[in-house]
């Protein structure tokens, strides 16, 4: 069992109590991680505690993203050395620490967040975005322990803006065919709507028609398309020969990347 130490208003209560849990045993530090303890004595050691969780309690809102995320919604098969968390700018309220209610916290100072750069070893890759672009995550599991994950929909926009944090090209492209059967056409294209870019709105047409799905959407986006050789379906990667003309796209990605979208 994993706790964080909070320190409630001007009282050194809790304080007092972890340097003597401590002491006694019953506290043990986390490396890299400030004010996180694990609850060593018998009657609390049910489960293993995973680094997911030791994360979530240093930093309650977090949310497990990119690779980690991919992970978890079994869109690939690679193991990562690494922990992909988004940080996003204020707190919000509508997603309280998870085990307690916003009404735990009506008389209580809200945990800090913190970012550790890494656990017990583990490097945590931290991504920092915007709180008008905190949306779209849900309640995962990480050995039958609740933490705060992105959904499928915006796990894949996710890993489409940033392929490096999510295993590379070809990972990407393979987790939006796994998600074929999984994903919510609906919810996809309101997320990437609600990103607000345009060549993201190009780059996830392109993948729903070549993986053979349409949506009304997409023809209101091909009216607005950005125009010129600067699109490219995959960001970071050099230009390719190949252009998709209904999609004004560079497909700067070898024809066997694309298959794994074609099923």
């Amino acid at each position: 069992m994993a706790a964080q130490h909070q320190r409630l208003g001007s009282s050194d209560t809790a304080e007092t109590l972890v340097a003597k849990m401590q002491r006694l045993g019953h506290l043990s530090a986390i490396d890299g991680v400030e004010g996180v303890f694990v609850v060593a004595v018998p009657f609390a050691s049910v489960l293993p505690i995973s680094d997911e969780q030791i994360l979530q309690e240093a930093n309650p809102w977090a949310v497990l993203s990119h690779l980690t995320a991919m992970i978890h919604h079994q869109l690939t098969d690679s193991v990562s050395s690494s922990i992909y968390a988004t940080a996003y700018a204020g707190l919000n309220r509508s997603r309280s620490p998870l085990g307690t209610s916003s009404d735990d916290w009506m008389e209580m100072r809200l945990p800090k967040p913190r970012r550790p750069k890494h656990v017990d070893g583990v490097p945590i890759v931290w991504v920092a975005m915007k709180e008008s672009l905190d949306w779209g995550s849900e309640v995962g599991y990480s050995q039958g322990i609740p933490v705060y994950v992105t959904d499928l929909e915006r796990t894949l926009l996710d890993a489409l803006r940033q392929p490096a944090k999510a295993g590379g090209t070809f990972e990407v492209l393979r987790a939006w065919g796994e998600a074929r059967k999984k994903m919510d056409i609906d919810r996809l294209v309101s997320y990437a709507e609600r990103y607000d870019v345009r060549v993201l709105r190009q780059r996830v047409g392109f993948i729903l028609n070549t993986m053979g799905f349409d949506h009304e959407r997409l023809h209101r986006w091909r009216k607005s398309l950005l125009r010129g050789g600067s699109m490219k379906l995959i960001a970071g990667r050099e230009y390719g020969e190949r252009y998709d003309v209904t999609w004004n796209i560079s497909l700067n990605v070898p024809d066997s990347a694309l298959q794994a979208l074609r099923g």
